[in-house]
C-alpha cells in the first residue's frame, strides 16, 4: 500500500503541472467570460476535463503493468493532481485585480446573451467573481479528480496487459555466474 500512495503522490506531482498549465487560460478576462457563457460544452472546458482522464488512464495501465494497485495509484494521483489544479485557479480568481469590474462584464455580457437577468441570477453570476470560494476550487477540484482518476486508472488498467511473471532465478535472487 505504501508503494501506491508513494507512486500516486509522485504521478499526481508530475501530472499536476499539466494541471497548473490548464488552468492558465483563466487569466485572461475575456477567457473566463467566454467559459462562463458557453457552459460545460465549451471547447477548453472539455480539453480540460479529457487531458485528466487521459493522464489517469495511462498512470492506471502504468500502475497495473508495474504490480501496483490501479485504484490507489489513480484515486491519490488525481487527489494531487486536484489540489494542485485548484489551488492554481484559486490563486488567479482570488489576485484578479479588479474584480467588480470583471463581474459587471460579466454581468453585461450575460445580459447581451439573452440569459435570465433577475437579482438572483446576478448575484449566482458575480458571486464567484468578487468572493472566490477556497474550498470551492481547491477541495471541489480534489474530490471531483480524485473520483475521475480512480475511474480512469481503473479503465487503464483494464486495458493493459499484466507484466510477466519473472522466472525464479530474475526474481530478486542472484544465481551463481557458471564456472
Amino acid at each position: 500500500m505504501r508503494h501506491e500512495l508513494l507512486a500516486g503522490i509522485r504521478l499526481g506531482m508530475y501530472s499536476g503541472l499539466i494541471g497548473v498549465v490548464l488552468a492558465l487560460p483563466t487569466l485572461s478576462e475575456s477567457y473566463r467570460i467566454w467559459t462562463a457563457l458557453a457552459g460545460p460544452g465549451a471547447w477548453p472546458v472539455v480539453v480540460e476535463n479529457a487531458v485528466p482522464a487521459v493522464l489517469f488512464a495511462l498512470i492506471g495501465g502504468l500502475a497495473a503493468r508495474r504490480g501496483l494497485s490501479p485504484s490507489v495509484v489513480g484515486s491519490v494521483s488525481g487527489l494531487v493532481y486536484g489540489l494542485l489544479q485548484g489551488t492554481a485557479l484559486y490563486l488567479i480568481a482570488a489576485l484578479t485585480m479588479d474584480k467588480a469590474a470583471l463581474a459587471a462584464r460579466l454581468w453585461h455580457a450575460w445580459v447581451a446573451a439573452g440569459r435570465t437577468a433577475s437579482a438572483a441570477v446576478r448575484t449566482l453570476v458575480q458571486a464567484p467573481v468578487l468572493h472566490p470560494n477556497p474550498t470551492a476550487y481547491i477541495a471541489g477540484d480534489s474530490v471531483q479528480m480524485a473520483v475521475v482518476g480512480l475511474v480512469a486508472a481503473v479503465v487503464g488498467a483494464a486495458l493493459v496487459r499484466r507484466a510477466p511473471k519473472a522466472p525464479p532465478d530474475q526474481a530478486g535472487y542472484r544465481s551463481m555466474p557458471p564456472r
